[in-house]
């Protein structure tokens, strides 16, 4: 190599080293809110795919306990949708582990382990992520059993978009507020969608229409 190329290459190699150097010193982390949300969720899921109600333990092996069931569904929804935009493969390795423990709940005469809405939501959104049907089935057969047998919510068996509107308009305000209601119907709006009940999920969307127009609402500060 001649004298000049040794000369090139010293001067590149510094060049390289100065930049990197510089841009180190520089620039500033930066916050992925997404990603950071996802690793407290992965941090503090217990290993039986539940959360703590308050979750604030960061060792899911202490012995703590499992958490309540109707956590589960809308939790892991933040890994799987962090695993969509990211691509982490250990975000949905996580949101597996939820799909389990929901897989394990029967949907039949179990008053201690509810499914809600949040629940077939996720299961039929990881079905389609993961392209394993078991969980897509899961969402049917509890959105089934909900709309011709479960009478938590509705005076009759099944529910009528009706009935569920008005069983959460009469919860009172406070603690529930219309910010609430309107969250969890829009919620059932979507699982309804989900599990092929396209009829029940445009029902569901004109009573919410209701909602919307009426002064209670426009007038309201907790959302």
């Amino acid at each position: 190599m001649s004298k000049l190329a040794k000369i090139a290459l010293v001067l590149v190699i510094l060049l390289a080293a100065t930049i990197g150097l510089t841009a180190g010193l520089s620039s500033t982390p930066s916050f992925d809110p997404i990603s950071s949300g996802a690793d407290r969720l992965g941090m503090t899921l217990n290993n039986d795919g539940t959360w703590e109600w308050e979750n604030p333990n960061l060792d899911p092996t202490d012995g703590t306990g499992a958490g309540p069931s109707n956590i589960v569904g809308v939790t892991a929804q933040g890994l799987l949708d962090a695993y969509v935009k990211t691509g982490n493969p250990r975000y949905l390795n996580g949101a597996k582990v939820s799909g389990k423990a929901l897989l394990n709940i029967p949907i039949e005469n179990n008053p201690n382990s509810r499914f809600y809405s949040q629940d077939i939501v996720f299961l039929a959104k990881l079905g389609s992520v993961t392209g394993n049907s078991t969980y897509t089935d899961k969402a049917v057969a509890v959105m089934n059993h909900f709309m011709s047998e479960d009478n938590r919510y509705c005076p009759t068996d099944g529910c009528t978009a009706a009935e569920l509107a008005d069983k959460y308009r009469s919860l009172p305000d406070p603690p529930y507020s219309i910010g609430y209601r309107l969250w969890q119907l829009s919620s059932w709006v979507e699982a309804a969608e989900l599990t092929g009940y396209h009829n029940w999920a445009e029902d569901m969307i004109d009573e919410i229409k209701t909602d919307l127009s009426d002064p209670g609402f426009t007038t309201a500060t907790d959302y």
